[in-house]
């Protein structure tokens, strides 16, 4: 009987040892995705990511730094690697210890997306490695620094929608970090005189819209379908409209890739003034101008011409560059349609006529 039951005891002993450990192995914890940020983000903030794990985009290590070992081995002081931002050319140390697991694997020659530790030793600004996966993704062609990182063709199309919900999580101005390109048809009228020659008004049919302010007068055309990378490009608010520019923003960045149309969404002036449809075109009906007497004109009051509908308010502008015809143009008495962008200046909003021909 001892025996029956010392035969049991050590039964239950080895199968509940073998369950654990093969508990313990099946289990698989998932790689972190961290928190993406640019180097300029982790070098200027931070105190924000200390400790975190975060995710640069659109890197590679610098050419000095490429295919040598992260460390080598022979002791802490050799274990600084520079890894390199494809946007802007800004760099950060990766660090790896000398008795890591992988002091001796070669840095990527390619680039990618890079996952790691932010970390300080001293005044220097590290990222420390978590395993290989925090670097296994580099493996695309390499870019030129300071161009906006699009070489190789590897840029993904996000949605126009998808730029505009990084100003909701992000502090402006923010530099676009992520290995993007838009699509869209222009919807502006450089020719027209009420927008800026540098800039354009792009927007996905039935879909959301945005300005892109380029470092150069462009020569798009409204129903040019055009492609933008948008990669090391600044998202910012130009008097609270939300575009995209700085000095990543160049027409060779920009391709026309085809044309289309965008039909004005009807949208009421109340709609307009709760701050919808920004940079869209949009088209409001059977509204009155508050200074049409038969005398005043677009450019009257400096361009801002109140219109109402039932009891809300936006503003019509005419832009000091738009012609004398234009300008000059008497306001209309009775009811009339708008048809415009959906702009905002500071706490104004607008609406952005095009041309004299769409003027009631």
């Amino acid at each position: 009987m001892k025996k029956y039951f010392s035969l049991l005891f050590f039964g239950l002993l080895s199968l509940f040892f073998t369950t654990l450990f093969s508990s313990c192995v099946d289990e698989e914890v998932a790689f972190p995705t961290g928190t993406i940020v640019t180097i300029s983000e982790l070098t200027t903030n931070y105190d924000k990511y200390d400790g975190e794990i975060i995710r640069l985009e659109n890197v590679q290590f610098t050419p000095a730094d490429t295919n040598r070992a992260f460390n080598g081995g022979i002791g802490n002081g050799t274990g600084s690697r520079n890894l390199q931002e494809c946007a802007t050319g800004s760099t950060v140390v990766v660090f790896t210890a000398a008795n890591s697991d992988f002091t001796n694997l070669k840095t990527p020659t390619g680039k990618g997306y890079f996952v790691g530790k932010a970390s300080k030793f001293g005044t220097t600004i590290q990222i420390l490695i978590l395993d290989r996966n925090s670097f296994q993704n580099m493996t695309n062609e390499r870019c030129t620094p300071g161009s906006g990182g699009g070489g190789g063709g590897t840029s993904i199309t996000a949605t126009i929608q998808q730029v505009r919900d990084l100003a909701t999580t992000n502090t402006l101005p923010y530099t676009i970090a992520q290995d993007w390109k838009i699509k869209g048809i222009v919807t502006s009228d450089k020719d027209g005189g009420n927008i800026n020659n540098q800039n354009i008004f792009i927007q996905n049919p039935g879909g959301k819209a945005i300005v892109v302010r380029f470092t150069a007068p462009h020569s798009f055309v409204m129903g040019d379908e055009v492609e933008i990378i948008v990669t090391g490009a600044s998202l910012s608010k130009f008097s609270e409209l939300l575009q995209i520019g700085g000095t990543a923003m160049t027409i060779a960045n920009a391709t026309k890739t085809g044309t289309g149309t965008v039909t004005p969404a009807i949208v009421s002036v109340a709609q307009l003034a709760a701050g919808n449809n920004e940079s869209e075109l949009v088209t409001v009906q059977n509204v009155t101008f508050t200074n049409g007497n038969g005398t005043n004109t677009y450019r009257s009051n400096s361009g801002n011409q109140p219109v109402t509908q039932a009891s809300a308010t936006v503003t019509v502008f005419s832009a000091s560059s738009v012609s004398t015809t234009w300008a000059n143009k008497v306001l209309p008495t009775a009811s009339v349609n708008v048809t415009g962008h959906a702009g905002v200046f500071n706490t104004t909003r607008q609406i952005l006529p095009r041309n004299l021909a769409e003027l009631p």
